[in-house]
């Protein structure tokens, strides 16, 4: 089972670093942000467009840390405003875990009781929920609400590293997606800046179609299987027209109010 978690408030540089320095992480990015040789069985296409999305991206296999659950391995995505498309400022976490004993529902409710509490911090995160903790480095990573969404694996070990990058992808489609409805939603129509707020979400939403739902990423069936499965999960097609149908609608309010 893969979690899926996305933080929001992060030193990026020291992520890097101590992720840079841990010699048991393996980085799947180059310099320049391309995806050099992993995920594997994925086209040359796709791995330019998560060298778009995310500027840096970390594996971490069968991490040797003390857990209350068994840790297949952890990937760390990070997307920064450095980025030339400017998506956004996010960390995610991606945990394989295999425990017998871990349950949706459990996961939901020591969720729950975890935002209730004050001052949290991603460590806090890792040791409420899973208990454990890594470098001090994550006390300084945290995020607004915090949540996780579940995964189920495909079983195949040797994709596990493409499995992880394919849900933190997808995952941060949704979160993205999701920030966009929520900008529709407070947009003002009758504000002077409207034509510039609607020229902000045509470009966020080319980002989203072009990047998240292109059908260019592998000819291994399980790779594409997984990634569907992923991205049905999160309902991301239909949430993603159903955005694009609110930026058609404001663009006729622009054009009639231009008349």
């Amino acid at each position: 089972m893969y979690l899926t978690l996305n933080f929001k408030k992060f030193e990026t540089e020291n992520i890097i670093s101590y992720l840079n320095d841990n010699t048991d992480t393996k980085t799947l990015t180059e310099k320049d942000g391309e995806f050099s040789q992993l995920p594997q069985q994925t086209t040359f296409g796709f791995k330019q467009i998560l060298g778009r999305v995310f500027s840096n991206a970390f594996y971490w296999e069968n991490p040797n840390i003390d857990s209350t659950h068994p840790i297949e391995s952890i990937s760390f995505l990070v997307s920064t405003s450095t980025q030339s498309q400017k998506i956004g400022d996010d960390l995610m976490v991606v945990i394989n875990t295999k425990s017998d004993n871990f349950s949706i529902e459990g996961l939901r409710s020591s969720i729950s009781a975890f935002n209730n509490q004050e001052n949290k911090n991603a460590n806090e995160f890792f040791n409420a929920i899973l208990g454990f903790k890594l470098d001090e480095v994550f006390d300084d990573v945290t995020t607004g609400k915090y949540n996780a969404k579940c995964i189920e694996s495909n079983g195949n070990e040797e994709l596990d590293a493409t499995y992880s990058v394919l849900a933190g992808f997808y995952y941060y489609a949704f979160i993205l997606q999701y920030r966009l409805e929520r900008t529709q939603v407070a947009t003002d129509v009758n504000a002077a800046n409207f034509n510039e707020e609607l020229i902000k979400q045509k470009t966020f939403l080319l980002d989203l179609n072009r990047f998240f739902l292109t059908p260019n990423r592998s000819e291994n069936k399980s790779i594409i299987e997984f990634a569907d499965k992923v991205m049905d999960q999160f309902k991301l097609s239909n949430n993603i027209k159903i955005r694009s149908k609110n930026v058609e609608l404001f663009d006729d309010l622009a054009a009639q109010k231009n008349i």
